[in-house]
């Protein structure tokens, strides 16, 4: 022994003489020899290493025997010591048990936030579980390399849509109005686009309404992006946004959008393709103060969603402390369940109940456990126990081959009626077909006796290239030459008048030369083309029947050309052809029925 170990133990053996000379009891100076040897040993473990690992390896030992002589006062000596080491962690070492504790912040979020962010909490739990996905080693290798932790990752994932594109569409011609975008998210071509995204609009609300629903498609999403289309008088509004954007956020573009409908709605409906007005300029102005000021607002709500999470870690430190109460009380029980049933089991607490889980050797131990629980606790118990699979395989074999003979019967029945729904669908599909070629063979006979020896029709279509009806670089017609077009565009729909209910659309496509680049032609064939439609719209026949909405536009650009002995022909290239469309509904709404039957 070292000498200061010697000068302890005298000084013991002389304070214990001491107190066996005065007149204390037996029980008294138990208590006070204790507390002398408590002090010494105090001392060692605040000052000498050696003798905590010394007495680390029989610290198990005694927490056990200690559970099972005195579970009170071992329970609240290791209530008081989880909360003390908890403090002292959390000022210590604050971002590591930020860490630590963040999977376990989702059940108290609805607790102790306001319903405003509960979907930013869903979304972070979400995030959490997906641990080992690659998005989650995606973001710990970013944490490492730009030095933001994980958990401001997480937010920021969270956090609200950000717009990348606002486009004004007007909806009858698909013209691009106005648009706005941000620095990092330029769009390539954005009258096509607005074509296209209106376009798709339209197509979807169509099959919807002839399937009887009233709703009307706002959101399309494809991948991380997010196509949103709000609808009003003569317009679209389109937003472009990196995913699908919250209540909030739309209800914020809607009272956007209706301010800018409320001032514009008159020009709105009157625009014919100048996209250098003055009003243009002051919708493209509103709209990119309103995609820039997102930006900011970004910036503001992160720091505030920020503030919100480390107010719920604090919240949630008391909760640590109270779970591994419970936890280490489940641990104590399942240890008297071993002992006294030679069974292994799975005990946790939640919502005020015990929870029991696992595999038991033989039916009689399922009610011996609960019934010696119910002695130790008086919460409610869900007992999940199970025979083990040995016990069980034969009855499952025999319940799996009944279902498996049942199944069998019923893809039978299913192939069936594969069968019986193709054949029916094959038929209908024929016969749509031959009624469909027979209206447009009709029409083609008809077309040929009216324009016998005009030169203007070619193949059901009316192709105005030999009229020189536009200049070089000019989108407005040759007034010389209108009439004509007038005359042989009502011969032409004469024809079609009397099959109106099979007929889907009436195409003004507009045509370009070479001359210049793709993209200007596309737009200067898209102007040609409205100009013609605006004219032909008016006529008495299309106004007294209600044909305006049959007229559609289409673009080819100069991808069509017209050659002359390997020559260009550039005044027949700057051209209007305008052809029909039948409709495919009568196939669509048999082919719903067969498959509703």
């Amino acid at each position: 022994m070292l000498s200061t170990e010697l000068k302890q133990l005298k000084s013991l053996e002389s304070q214990y003489e001491a107190l066996l000379k005065t007149s204390y009891t037996e029980e008294v100076i138990l208590e006070k020899t204790v507390a002398l040897f408590n002090e010494v040993l105090t001392h060692r473990l605040e000052k000498d290493e050696e003798t905590v690992k010394i007495f680390s390896k029989y610290i198990s030992k005694i927490i056990a025997q200690s559970q099972k002589d005195y579970p009170e006062k071992l329970n609240q000596v290791l209530q008081e010591t989880i909360a003390l080491t908890i403090s002292r962690e959390v000022e210590n070492n604050k971002e590591s048990m930020i860490d630590s504790l963040y999977p376990i912040l989702g059940g108290m979020i609805s607790k102790y936030v306001s319903l405003m962010m509960k979907e930013m909490t869903q979304t972070i739990n979400q995030r959490v579980e997906e641990g080992l996905s690659f998005k989650a080693y995606r973001r710990k290798a970013k944490a490492k390399m730009t030095g933001v932790s994980e958990s401001d990752l997480l937010i920021s994932e969270s956090d609200y849509a950000m717009i990348s594109s606002l486009l004004i569409v007007q909806k009858e011609s698909g013209l691009l109005i106005a648009e706005a975008q941000l620095e990092t998210s330029q769009l390539d071509d954005a009258h096509m686009i607005a074509s296209m995204a209106s376009a798709i609009k339209d197509f979807i609300n169509d099959w919807i309404q002839k399937n009887e629903s009233h709703d009307e498609v706002q959101i399309l999403t494809y991948g991380e992006a997010t196509l949103y289309i709000e609808s009003a008088g003569s317009v679209y509004l389109i937003a472009f946004l990196d995913k699908e954007p919250a209540y909030e956020l739309r209800r914020d573009m809607n009272t956007f959008f209706a301010s800018i409908i409320k001032e514009y709605a008159f020009y709105f409906r009157a625009f014919n393709g100048d996209d250098e007005s003055k009003e243009v300029l002051e919708v493209s102005e509103a709209l990119q103060l309103y995609v820039d000021k997102q930006v900011m607002t970004s910036t503001k709500k992160q720091n505030y969603l920020k503030n919100i999470l480390y107010f719920i870690l604090l919240i949630s430190f008391s909760s640590m402390a109270y779970q591994g109460y419970f936890m280490f009380k489940a641990y104590g029980l399942e240890k008297n369940i071993k002992e006294v049933t030679g069974e292994e089991i799975k005990l946790s607490y939640a919502d005020n109940r015990l929870l029991l889980e696992g595999y038991v050797s033989e039916y009689k131990y399922i009610k011996e456990i609960q019934s010696f629980l119910s002695q130790k606790e008086s919460i409610s118990i869900d007992n999940h126990l199970m025979l083990e699979t040995t016990v069980l395989l034969e009855t499952s074999m025999k319940e799996s081959a009944k279902q498996i003979e049942i199944l069998t019967k019923y893809r039978k029945v299913l192939e069936e009626n594969i069968l019986t729904l193709h054949e029916k669908t094959q038929k209908e599909k024929e016969v749509f077909y031959k009624e469909k070629s027979l209206v447009k063979e009709k029409i083609s006979i008809a077309l040929k006796k009216i324009f016998l020896e005009n030169t203007v029709y070619e193949n059901q279509r009316l192709n105005f290239k030999h009229l020189q009806l536009f200049h070089m670089g000019k989108e407005t017609y040759n007034p010389k030459v209108i009439k004509t077009v007038k005359k042989d565009f009502e011969s032409y729909m004469r024809v079609l008048f009397p099959y109106k209910e099979h007929i889907k659309s009436i195409v003004i496509e507009g045509h370009s030369d070479s001359t210049g680049n793709k993209i200007k032609n596309q737009k200067l064939s898209r102007k040609r083309a409205l100009s013609i439609r605006n004219i032909l719209a008016k006529l008495p026949m299309i106004k007294a029947y209600h044909l305006e909405p049959l007229l559609k536009i289409e673009v080819a650009g100069s991808e069509d050309i017209i050659m002359v002995n390997g020559v260009e022909d550039k005044y027949a290239s700057r051209r209007i052809e305008i052809y029909f469309v039948l409709k495919e509904s009568m196939f669509l709404n048999t082919l719903e029925r067969i498959i509703n039957d």
